[in-house]
């Protein structure tokens, strides 16, 4: 095998490993032969075949592996049993470490964080100081951002998008267009389509959020979900707010309107939704089985 680079005597010591400073023997991609890279550990770090490399000032140790054409640049850290392989693109001062997975096409930079058993893969965008641990999984063309979390056998893919304060945990899924954003807690269900859960919302399983999408005047999509203080709020828009707002709101544009009815209709279903779900009676209703 003609190795692409070496391991020079330059080292330096860091988390109790011993790296070495690599120089590209031959040209492959933007590198030249003679041109320095990162640092690694051992030869089992950075592969010799395909055209990974570790630059700048980035570090890989322990028993990590970057193979196959992944990019490791800038100020990242990988280390423990983590793996980088694809055409994955990591700078910035992520820190990727534990058994977290990254490949296919992922760009993952600035201050981003990813263990555990995490995956990321295809297309996916991470950035921010955003986090992604546990079991969690990212794909397709997702992008995670601010200071988001995304961690237990959370899974996000489509084309969501996950930002601000928001976490994601449990085994809850996001997909389609769907937005996570502000300080919203999601732990459980599926959101999908178009649904933008904001705000202080805490979901914790499908019955605490509903969305309907293609009504009314603009065709848009109102999303209604509970909140950390047991409230629920609506968004359609650039509005966020209680459900008699936005109702009143719409009322000021379209009353007397033939898009009047169909907001009533709708405003109905969305209190019915949760007036049906915060229902506390001391007697069990006497349904039975056969028409549930």
């Amino acid at each position: 095998m003609n190795k692409k680079y070496e391991l020079t005597e330059e080292t330096l010591y860091w988390e109790g490993a011993t790296l070495h400073r690599i120089k590209a023997l031959r040209n492959f991609r933007n590198i030249k032969a003679g041109d320095l890279g990162g640092w690694i550990e051992k030869e089992r770090n950075l592969s010799q075949e395909g055209d990974c490399w570790v630059g700048d000032y980035a570090m890989v140790w322990g028993n990590a592996m970057v193979y196959n054409n992944a990019i490791v640049c800038n100020n990242t850290q990988i280390w423990e049993n983590a793996r980088v392989w694809g055409r994955a693109e990591i700078g910035g001062n992520a820190k990727i470490y534990n058994c977290a997975r990254i490949y296919g096409d992922t760009t993952i930079c600035e201050d981003t964080e990813v263990f555990g058993n995490a995956q990321i893969y295809d297309t996916a965008i991470v950035y921010g100081n955003a986090k992604i641990y546990d079991d969690a999984v990212v794909f397709d063309e997702v992008i995670v951002s601010g200071n988001a979390n995304i961690c237990g056998s959370a899974a996000i893919y489509g084309s969501a998008l996950v930002g601000d304060n928001a976490e994601v945990g449990g085994k809850a899924q996001i997909c389609g267009n769907a937005e996570i954003l502000d300080d919203a807690h999601v732990y459980g269900g599926i959101i999908e389509g178009s649904a933008r859960v904001c705000g202080n919302a805490l979901v914790n399983s499908s019955s605490d959020i509903i969305w309907i999408s293609s009504f009314g005047r603009y065709a848009n999509t109102i999303t209604a979900f509970q909140c950390a203080d047991g409230s629920f709020k609506v968004n359609s828009g650039l509005f966020t707010g209680k459900l008699e707002e936005y109702e009143q709101k719409i009322k000021n544009v379209f009353a007397g309107t033939p898009y009047w009815k169909e907001y009533s209709a709708l405003m109905e279903l969305i209190r019915s939704y949760f007036e049906a779900r915060t229902f506390n009676s001391s007697k069990p209703l006497e349904i039975e089985p056969d028409i549930i």
